[in-house]
């Protein structure tokens, strides 16, 4: 029988897949055709160290040439930005 800590566990991550299909649904709806929406939302993503490096880690592992070259490029801007900031 699982633990009461278990059922939460399990509570809040169907409760963060609910909330991850709905923000699918509105990033699909609304940035669908708005490439500045589109940059913002990646921009935002990557701008979480850990986010970035998985992404970044999983793409150098089943990414295509072009996928591999744009986030090199993201990577680049990344570690531009940062350099501006000290």
């Amino acid at each position: 029988m699982p633990s009461n800590l278990e059922k939460r566990i399990k509570e809040l991550e169907e409760r963060i897949t609910l909330l991850g299909a709905v923000q699918v649904g509105i990033v699909n709806h609304f940035a669908d055709k708005d490439e500045g929406l589109q940059a913002s939302i990646m921009a935002s993503i990557f701008s979480v160290d850990e986010l970035l490096n998985d992404f970044t880690s999983y793409i150098n592992h089943v990414g295509d040439d072009d996928t591999k070259a744009f986030m090199m490029y993201m990577n680049e801007i990344r570690l531009d930005m940062d350099r501006s900031d000290t």
